[in-house]
């Protein structure tokens, strides 16, 4: 993991895609931009949501890689799956919940937050952690 910095902040703030950058050890500008490839919220949030994380995982798909989400808060989670994902030493992304917008993205290793994409001295938007998201290797059919 080599951390990499958010440069956009708020609602629509690249928080993700530098979690992302951030685990892929790749400058944030080797990344599309989701976002501006999308149109506004006037779908809603979720429908919204469903759609760039289509984009991320065709993107990721390149990669032989997929993002997989839990929408629910890690420590809710049954303890096996908990384990698995806490347990393994791999990187993944939190969700924190946020004044700003929906949520947050961090970088986690374990139960600790390994990299928080805000530049320095800018306190994260929240601390309870809301969802989680690992990258998955993709194995072809065939």
């Amino acid at each position: 993991m080599k951390p990499v910095l958010q440069t956009l902040d708020g609602p629509r703030g690249d928080c993700f895609l530098a979690c992302l950058a951030s685990i892929l050890e790749l400058p944030l500008g080797e990344l599309p931009d989701f976002q501006a490839l999308l149109p506004g919220f006037s779908e809603g949030p979720q429908a919204w949501g469903a759609r760039f994380l289509s984009g991320v995982n065709g993107w990721l798909a390149t990669f032989g890689l997929a993002y997989f989400e839990l929408n629910t808060a890690p420590d809710s989670l049954p303890d096996p799956v908990l384990d698995s994902l806490v347990l393994s030493g791999v990187f993944w992304i939190g969700l924190l919940e946020a004044d700003t917008g929906p949520w947050h993205a961090v970088v986690m290793r374990g139960r600790l937050v390994a990299h928080g994409p805000l530049p320095e001295r800018k306190k994260p938007p929240g601390e309870r952690l809301v969802g989680a998201g690992v990258l998955l290797a993709v194995v072809p059919r065939g």
